[in-house]
């Protein structure tokens, strides 16, 4: 009989449980991106420290190992070709996660060459994300590019 009573109080306290943790994460989300935002009026001169916060600021958010930002060469171009890349490690792809997570913040990948990355070129080309749950999985990603990156 009292265990009736509480049933209904229990199930609504569960309830408000799952709410309020639901808008902690929501509000966590909108926090990030607001400081993305502060990042960007902050750093309006430079273009590379731009592109690290924000890349730094989304795989915190995103919780992903890797990211990376490729800059088109050309928007308008039909063939698509990228001239600057960037691209972040978090400590879980390193064996030496400290300085590895550092560096990559310090000194992005950055570079003027063609970069040819199947993945990549098809969102530049339709303008759609494209998320990968495991790049080694997906025949679109090419692996021995992505081991030659991780060694520099």
């Amino acid at each position: 009989m009292v265990m009736q009573m509480y049933l209904p109080f229990c199930g609504i306290a569960i309830s408000n449980a799952q709410l309020f943790a639901a808008s902690r994460k929501e509000y966590e989300r909108s926090r990030a991106l607001l400081e993305v935002v502060n990042d960007l009026f902050e750093e309006q001169t430079d273009l590379e420290k731009i592109v690290k916060k924000i890349m730094h600021r989304a795989q915190t958010l995103l919780k992903c190992e890797r990211c990376s930002v490729l800059l088109l060469e050309d928007i308008e171009s039909p063939v698509v070709k990228f001239t600057k890349s960037f691209e972040l490690m978090s400590p879980k792809c390193s064996a030496d996660a400290e300085n590895s997570f550092k560096e990559s913040m310090e000194k992005s990948s950055y570079s003027d060459w063609l970069i040819n990355n199947s993945v990549a070129e098809l969102v530049a080309s339709t303008g759609l994300p494209v998320n990968i749950s495991d790049a080694y999985q997906d025949p679109r990603f090419d692996a021995e590019i992505a081991k030659l990156r991780s060694k520099e």
